[in-house]
């Protein structure tokens, strides 16, 4: 019996098991910043506002310049996310003081 349907008590949503370690320092401060995903969203959003715009009448926005930004937005999006993967697996690297990876 479900608990919409007045039986039994409350409906309780029970948290994911954490690792036995804790789950490590990002775990216990929730989720980590992704640039990535933020500069897709709102890529995406400008890229709503823009088709808006246009079916609305509000703004003479080029169709061919709305469907080359799509593609753009993604490359953009694609190396902000290899930038910040780089950047963070270095501080990473540092903060367990592993050497340095060498240049061939």
């Amino acid at each position: 019996m479900s608990a919409m349907s007045g039986g039994g008590g409350p409906a309780v949503l029970e948290r994911p098991a954490r690792a036995p370690d804790g789950g490590g320092p990002a775990a216990r401060r929730g989720r980590r910043f992704d640039p990535a995903r933020f500069l897709l969203g709102l890529c995406m959003l400008l890229l709503a506002a823009g088709f808006t715009a246009r079916a609305a009448g509000w703004a003479e926005v080029p169709l061919l310049v709305l469907v080359a930004a799509l593609p753009l937005a993604l490359l953009l999006t694609a190396a902000v996310a290899l930038t910040t993967h780089g950047l963070r697996r270095r501080a990473d690297r540092r903060r367990r003081g592993a050497p340095p990876p060498r240049d061939c």
